[in-house]
Parts: structure tokens; C-alpha cells; sequence
């Protein structure tokens, strides 16, 4: 499981050919928790993206996008930490889809900003929750206390605003 799906500078540098874990650790989950979660955040701006006329061809390129993007992220965030703090940082390892969602995400808010979405029961904009969202990962990011890829997100986020800009702006769905 650790050399196949998560992602993780030790597996990459030791095993180059093991470079598709960049993917298959998007779809490798810590518990059923984490799984669910991920999950419900994918439906939620799968449904958005699909209602806003997202083929499934393009959500299938956007959440593979996202993912190995966010997974990139992760890793050239561990190897930055590490090289800052001469390593004393233990490197870590990464799994789950929300790199990927984050994606997915980054882009519905940019096509439909103003649809409305569940924050613990709290309606909100799209944008102001991935927003949010994504500023908790960049306040986060590098402290050594955390459990979560936010790294992972912010590279997921950021393939999804460039497919955004890139495959969607300005054509009319």
C-alpha cells in the first residue's frame, strides 16, 4: 500500500518508476471517515460542474489533473520543508482525493461563484467557501503539526483555476 498509493518523496526518489502513485494516491483513503468526506465534497461539486454543462470526459481530465497537480504540490512542499530545516522534518506521505476535489472545486467556483452551498449547515457563496477553504490550507501549509496535504489542495486548486482559465472562460455553457 505505502510504495503504490501514497505519494511520497522517499518511494519517488528510491523508486522513479513508481511516479504513478502521483494518481493512484488520490484514490487511497486513511480511513472510512476521510473517504466519506472526500467523497460528499466530490458529489457536491461534481453535481455543480455537471449542472453547469461539465461533460463527464472533462471532469474525468479535471479530477486526474487535480490530482497529480495537487500530489506534485505535496511533494515539492515536503522538499522545500526539508531542505529549510536541514532534515529535521520527518518527510510524511500522502493519500486521499482531496487534492483532486480541491480541483474540482476551484473550478466550480469560478464557473457559478454565487451558488449557494452547506458550510456546517451555514449557506454560503461557492467562492467565498473555497476561498476559505483555501486560505486555512495556505495558513497551514507548512506547520509541522499537521496532518493534512494543504500543499495538495492549494496545487489541486490551482490546475482546476488553470483548466478554468485555459479549457472555460468565456465559452458559454
Amino acid at each position: 500500500m505505502y510504495e503504490n498509493f501514497t505519494v511520497s518523496i522517499p518511494v519517488l526518489t528510491r523508486y522513479p518508476e513508481k511516479a504513478y502513485t502521483l494518481l493512484t494516491s488520490t484514490f487511497s483513503h486513511r480511513d472510512l471517515g476521510h473517504f466519506v468526506f472526500n467523497m460528499v465534497t466530490f458529489h457536491t461539486f461534481a453535481s455543480i460542474l455537471r449542472y453547469r454543462g461539465i461533460t463527464g470526459p472533462q471532469l474525468l481530465t479535471l479530477y486526474i489533473g487535480s490530482g497529480i497537480v495537487g500530489s506534485l504540490g505535496f511533494v515539492i512542499n515536503e522538499a522545500l520543508n526539508a531542505r529549510r530545516s536541514q532534515g529535521d522534518r520527518r518527510i510524511h506521505t500522502a493519500l486521499g482525493a482531496s487534492g483532486a476535489v480541491m480541483g474540482l472545486g476551484a473550478t466550480a467556483a469560478l464557473l457559478a461563484p454565487s451558488t449557494q452551498i452547506l458550510i456546517f449547515f451555514i449557506p454560503a457563496p461557492l467562492w467565498l467557501a473555497v476561498s476559505g477553504y483555501l486560505a486555512v490550507d495556505w495558513f497551514y501549509m507548512n506547520d509541522p503539526r499537521t496532518r493534512t496535504a494543504h500543499a495538495g489542495h492549494i496545487g489541486g486548486a490551482l490546475f482546476g483555476a488553470a483548466y478554468w482559465f485555459i479549457r472555460l472562460k468565456g465559452r458559454r455553457l
